[in-house]
């Protein structure tokens, strides 16, 4: 016959409902840190999911790169025109975040961005527009409205040296001006690039390739070679 108190057996019970909650209380700490825990997780993994989709599926697509020899007959490539849209599933593409770089074997350059080299797309798509306009006493102008395309033939290479230009041909939402030439789709520009103020004058049978890098995704690939004789001042050297 158990002959303890009645208080004893009390104590027990109590003391195990004491450790019940304390586990319970355990229980539902670690849950709240796991669940927060996996919020965190899943929210990081859909943003590393978004900038991945942005890095693989955006970029530019090059339609056309063409050059200029204002001496064919014979002469050297000193302008170059490089057409380029948005890539499929671009969302946006920053202009002054672009840089396209060059090599002719011999040389490797950076282009960046000027504003000053900006042409708007009324200005683009006037009747007498001309990429290639040499008006104005031998500095290169958009006949249409004077804009510069090219630097002043008098300005040092030190100041519009490593730049390129943009021409707009296509903008429906208007999203590219000179300050903030953003692309999205369904956009089109000209890229301009003064060869001859880089010293990068391209001869005959000479093989060019490069790059077009936006601030997010794949580069747009430049690679051609230019023909073995100039005929014509305008050439078609890369795409359609």
């Amino acid at each position: 016959m158990d002959r303890r108190p009645h208080y004893t057996k009390a104590q027990v019970g109590i003391g195990t409902l004491i450790i019940f909650i304390a586990m319970v209380l355990v229980a539902a700490v670690a849950a709240a840190v796991l669940i927060q825990t996996s919020g965190v997780l899943q929210q990081r993994a859909a943003q590393t999911g978004a900038q991945t989709t942005t890095q693989v599926a955006s970029g530019l697509d090059i339609v056309k790169i063409q050059g200029y020899d204002n001496d064919a007959p014979g002469g050297s490539i000193t302008r170059l025109a490089i057409t380029v849209t948005p890539s499929s599933g671009t969302q946006r593409v920053d202009l002054n975040q672009t840089v396209i770089t060059l090599s002719d074997g011999t040389n490797i350059k950076d282009f960046i961005y000027d504003s000053t080299l900006f042409v708007n797309r009324t200005n683009a798509t006037a009747g007498n527009f001309n990429i290639f306009s040499t008006d104005e006493s031998g500095s290169y102008y958009v006949s249409a409205a004077g804009d510069k395309l090219y630097p002043n033939n008098s300005a040092a290479p030190a100041t519009y040296g490593q730049k390129f230009g943009v021409v707009v041909l296509r903008d429906a939402d208007d999203s590219i001006s000179s300050s903030t030439p953003t692309m999205n789709k369904g956009d089109k520009v000209i890229l301009t690039i003064s060869l001859e103020a880089n010293s990068m004058n391209l001869s005959s049978r000479t093989t060019v390739t490069g790059t077009i890098k936006p601030e997010y995704g794949a580069p747009a690939v430049i690679s051609f070679e230019t023909p073995s004789a100039y005929v014509d001042k305008v050439m078609t050297l890369q795409g359609a």
